[in-house]
């Protein structure tokens, strides 16, 4: 009885260890994080020195929301993202009394460029964001749990390094994080996308939760989409937050990419720029 008992926890023992291997990189194949790193940011296959004007201008704008700190607000242009100004501390104010005082910054804002419009037009005009430094720091201090392994995954798909700073804008590296349209985990899947890359989602396991299984499907559907939009890979990279199928792609071949992007919502207009901007935050934040 002794000697079955110990067959099967040696068998169990092996058979946990072969999955585990099967996961996550060999530890014998771990390069050092600065090494992991050193490669991704030498990667220039979307980080390149310069985008078209109205692309550096959003990145520049990404990178300083990204750097600054929680309490500041800027109030920007929203068709050229142009920082325009920024009030502080919006902390133990109801939303009614900071909406008021939002309308009276874009009201100052109007008056000093000598434009009165209605205030549903203004809204639209101009938006309110706050600085996230402190979201960005936990984000690089999180990155470093798991680029390793992204980056190995990354390589066995034949995926540009600099993708495995993706889950920077994704999720800021929280691996239990849901968004507000019920995407999970470190590569926001929702249910039906990560169902059909492989993953096991049910009552009893959700796989977007896990790092390494979340990884290799995200590799799968990246691919896919570069492969699909070979002749535009910003729409290719793009298509990760739209979906290959959107029809903001409807006038790509007559629009070109760059134009197709500028003509997209929020979001999806800004997913491609805030990644750059990241990967640029990231190369001047991060601590060796």
């Amino acid at each position: 009885m002794k000697k079955t008992l110990l067959t099967i926890l040696i068998l169990s023992i092996l058979v946990l260890s072969g999955c585990r291997e099967r996961q996550n990189i060999p530890i014998e194949k771990k390069p050092p994080i600065i090494e992991v790193i050193d490669e991704i940011l030498a990667d220039t296959t979307f980080n390149q020195k310069k985008h078209t004007k109205h692309f550096e201008q959003y990145i520049s704008f990404w990178k300083k929301v990204f750097q600054t700190d929680p309490s500041i607000t800027y109030v920007y242009y929203r068709n050229t993202n142009e920082i325009l100004g920024k009030l502080k501390t919006r902390n133990g104010k109801t939303k009614e009394e900071q909406k008021k005082i939002d309308l009276m910054i874009l009201d100052s804002i109007h008056t000093a460029n000598g434009i009165k419009m209605p205030a549903k037009k203004r809204k639209r005009t101009y938006g309110i964001i706050t600085g996230r430094l402190q979201k960005t720091t936990h984000a690089i201090e999180q990155s470093y749990k798991y680029l390793s392994m992204i980056l190995y995954e990354l390589k066995k798909a034949n995926l540009p390094p600099s993708l495995a700073l993706l889950p920077f804008i994704e999720s800021s590296f929280n691996i239990n994080v849901t968004s507000w349209a019920g995407a999970v985990g470190l590569w926001q899947f929702i249910e039906s996308t990560g169902k059909h890359y492989g993953l096991v989602i049910n009552d009893s396991i959700d796989q977007r939760l896990s790092p390494e299984h979340s990884t290799i499907a995200a590799c799968k559907f990246i691919k896919e989409n570069l492969n699909k939009f070979q002749k535009y890979p910003l729409i290719g990279f793009t298509a990760y937050n739209t979906g290959p199928n959107s029809e903001y792609f409807n006038d790509l071949d007559s629009l070109g990419q760059y134009k197709t992007i500028l003509k997209m919502g929020f979001a999806p207009k800004h997913y491609f720029t805030s990644f750059i901007a990241a990967i640029r935050t990231f190369e001047e934040m991060w601590v060796q």
